[in-house]
């Protein structure tokens, strides 16, 4: 198929996921994206994601379909920022939905719906992260439904309302209320290109809100030789590359990962630069009294089925006995109570012995088996495929440790 996408603002935080979505498909379909109306064409799909421009009739017949998404239950909330305004509502589960361009905004036939929560306590970069996934599966679902759908038009007994353009303005904070009334409005803040602010004597202040991850675990169930209370996970930054690096080429971690080669320091900044700049790439380094020894990654995330791969590691060869365990258990609560997902899966080589039993420890089942699926140190090896379920977790999780 030949698509383009239209994304009219080049630093929108969407374009991070449009880049993967595009590296994934390119393969199988031409795909260009462009930032103007006047870079269109013609061909399958024309979709308009966060474009700013009014895309005529003519333009759109270039296309045999082009679709918008737009985050709310049409037809109710047509118009600009429409999860913006709902957040700010107070609502928690939206509606995500796909529908064809008409040259009456977002009136069109609908295409597909996900519904989507937005957890009270949600930040900016989180909220993205959660609607870009849905959007990526909606734009995913066109194309590989493209010649069976069939779109329903929007309901008629239910009258249409509009949200209006919100500008920079509409982030100021009134230092005279509390946090909590404002939480809202600071958290949907993008803190770039529109950050929250407020004006104190004579002067203009910004506000830079972020979240302290800490998942703690029950410490009378464990027996290991560091204190829980002393880990946490929390993501990537610049000063973690070297370490990085050197775990992916020790012998503890290496030996046990698909790839066989050793990785470059230019193949590594190449990697980690792009694991930093994509939010929709999800890496945590798990820290143990500010020491840190493993990290995990979360990948392959489909919001409309409600499912993410992890892998993960511990890279500290002096990390105390049961660092594997608790960073498994961090991860998936990250990964089911916070992000939201329903099932996770991984795989795992049939001779990493101790990664078998941490995932089975922990409540994995195994689901399949690639048989001589990768190549290392001269033999093909079988991988496992192991997955877990968010409500299995929660039954079992207080068992675990």
């Amino acid at each position: 198929m030949k698509i383009t996408i239209l994304c009219s603002s080049a630093i929108h935080p969407i374009n991070a996921w449009l880049d993967i979505w595009i590296a994934e498909n390119k393969a199988s379909h031409e795909v260009d994206l462009v930032r103007n109306k006047s870079e269109i064409t013609a061909g399958d799909i024309l979709f308009l994601i966060s474009c700013s421009e009014i895309i005529a009739k003519t333009d759109r017949e270039a296309y045999k379909k082009t679709l918008v998404i737009h985050a709310s239950d049409l037809p109710q909330g047509r118009g600009w920022s429409p999860h913006v305004w709902q957040i700010l509502q107070g609502q928690e589960e939206l509606t995500v939905s796909l529908l064809e361009a008409e040259d009456q905004v977002d009136s069109g036939d609908i295409w597909q719906q996900l519904k989507i929560n937005i957890p009270k306590d949600a930040l900016y970069d989180e909220i993205n992260t959660i609607l870009f996934d849905a959007e990526i599966s909606l734009m995913s679902f066109a194309v590989s439904s493209f010649n069976d759908v069939e779109p329903k038009p929007q309901l008629t007994d239910i009258d249409p309302t509009y949200y209006s353009k919100r500008s920079p303005e509409d982030s100021e904070i009134d230092p005279a209320l509390s946090i909590a009334e404002q939480f809202n409005k600071i958290r949907i803040s993008d803190p770039e290109r529109f950050p929250a602010f407020f004006r104190l004597y004579g002067k203009k202040f910004r506000i830079v809100l972020e979240k302290i991850k800490e998942v703690s675990v029950n410490e009378k169930k464990l027996t290991f030789d560091l204190k829980i209370n002393e880990c946490q996970l929390r993501d990537f930054t610049v000063d973690d590359s070297q370490l990085v690096f050197n775990w992916r080429n020790s012998d503890k971690v290496s030996k046990f990962m698909c790839t066989d080669h050793t990785i470059r320091e230019q193949e590594h900044t190449k990697w980690f630069n792009d694991v930093l700049r994509h939010h929709s790439k999800d890496y945590q380094i798990l820290e143990y009294a500010g020491r840190p020894i493993g990290q995990v990654n979360i990948s392959r995330k489909n919001r409309y089925n409600g499912t993410c791969h992890w892998g993960f590691y511990i890279g500290d060869i002096n990390a105390p006995k049961g660092s594997g365990t608790v960073l498994a258990y961090l991860a998936l609560e990250y990964i089911f109570n916070i992000r939201g997902f329903r099932k996770v899966y991984g795989e795992v080589l049939d001779f990493n012995q101790r990664s078998i039993v941490l995932h089975e420890k922990v409540g994995f089942l195994k689901e399949g088996l690639l048989m001589a699926h990768v190549r290392k140190d001269g033999r093909f090896c079988d991988v496992l495929v192991y997955s877990i379920f968010k409500d299995q977790w929660n039954k079992l999780k207080n068992d675990i440790c």
